[in-house]
């Protein structure tokens, strides 16, 4: 999609004609600021390839949740006091 909209600023580019932010959003379903973005040369960065710190306990996480009656935050507590480098309680769910 973004690939479409440069394209499209280009094109416009090349003619020396003004985008009209509005109606590039409207058609191409963004916000008009995306489409300033672009037209202002914006490059999306690549994302890091990391691995979770909670991948090691990724079976007995499955184990631990699946016992009756046991809470995300319980069980989070429980590989938190075990290993306190691991993430926040949010990646854990």
């Amino acid at each position: 999609m973004m690939e479409i909209i440069k394209a499209e600023l280009h094109i416009l580019r090349c003619l020396k004609m003004k985008p009209n932010y509005n109606e590039l959003a409207r058609r191409f379903g963004v916000s008009k600021q995306t489409i300033s973005k672009y037209n202002n040369g914006f490059e999306k960065k690549e994302t890091r390839d990391k691995k979770s710190k909670l991948n090691k306990y990724k079976e007995k996480i499955k184990e631990k949740i699946n016992l009756a009656g046991a809470t995300i935050t319980g069980v989070y507590k429980y590989f938190y006091s075990r290993d306190n480098t691991i993430e926040s309680r949010s990646s854990f769910a």
